[in-house]
């Protein structure tokens, strides 16, 4: 990161009354922030349906979802 550049984050919060949070994802962002940061949250789930992100680190509770729904079934 440098100091004044902006970039764009998806955090995972911490349960209960702490203020930590964990970086899961930072993107640089461009002129056209929007579509940048829309990407990076659609890349970021899709890789989170996939396994390729760690639900635990997430804090996402791991649940069954169906294939056609990314909402949890249980």
């Amino acid at each position: 990161m440098i100091s004044g550049w902006p970039d764009s984050f998806v955090a995972a919060l911490e349960t209960g009354a702490a203020s930590w949070t964990a970086i899961l994802d930072a993107t640089r962002l461009t002129p056209d922030a929007t579509a940048v940061t829309a990407k990076q949250l659609l890349r970021f789930v899709e890789n989170l349906m996939a396994g390729v992100v760690d639900k635990a680190a997430t804090g996402i509770p791991a649940t069954r979802t169906s294939s056609s729904s990314p909402m949890p079934i249980d």
